[in-house]
Order: C-alpha cells, then structure tokens, then sequence
C-alpha cells in the first residue's frame, strides 16, 4: 500500500512502496520512493545494516544503477528499512557517506546488483 510522507517546508510530498521479498527471492526488501522530482529504488540491506539509494530518475544526471551523482550510501543502522525515511523526508543526508572509496563502491555495488538481480529472477 503506498504511503505518503509528510515533509517540512516547501518540499513536496514523497509516495513511498516497502517490499519484502519471500525467501525464494532471495528475501530482499527495497522500497520505491517518488516525489514530483525524483524517483529512487532504495535497497535494505539488512545484513550489513545499510541503506542503499539509487536514484532512478530525476531532473539532473541520475539514472537507474550505481554510482552517479545522486546515488547514497548510509551509515550502518540499526533498522535500516525505516532510517531512510528522515533523509528524503527531511532532505537531510548527515549519517550517510561521503566520497566513498573505490572498495566500497565495488563492494555495496555488487551486493546492489545481487539482490535486484536475485529479486528479478522471481517474475
């Protein structure tokens, strides 16, 4: 069921999906976010307690896939399906990293990249 979140200020209101996928997929969850400006496929990857943002569509360079200049990282939390919602909500990033490195973008890419593929090959 989409949700709406409220934001503050003069932002738009943000339409967000949550899906849990069954064990046989691979047991991923991922949520949907759009807004007016902005759609985003965020993956919770809850094994290393991170939240992995790909901005699939915006006004700017963002396209579907890592890491151009949109895409986020978070910092490990301890639920990473609900620490999402404060950053686009509120558009405040602090807790999520910074230029990261070239390992880092190979390791959270793969692991991206896994559970979209894992989840896909059940349709």
């Amino acid at each position: 069921v989409p949700q709406t979140l409220k934001t503050t200020g003069n932002q738009a209101s943000l339409t967000s999906c949550f899906y849990q996928f069954p064990a046989f997929c691979g047991a991923h969850s991922f949520t949907v976010v759009r807004s007016p400006l902005q759609t985003a496929l965020v993956y919770h990857d809850t094994s290393e307690r991170r939240n992995i943002v790909d901005i699939v569509n915006d006004r700017h360079l963002s396209q579907p896939g890592l890491w151009d200049v949109n895409d986020r990282l978070s910092v490990a939390v301890r639920n990473p399906t609900a620490a999402w919602k404060e950053a686009f909500g509120e558009n405040n990033w602090r807790g999520w990293e910074v230029d990261l490195t070239e390992a880092d973008r190979i390791r959270f890419g793969t692991r991206y990249a896994r559970a979209v593929n894992q989840t896909l090959g059940c349709f």
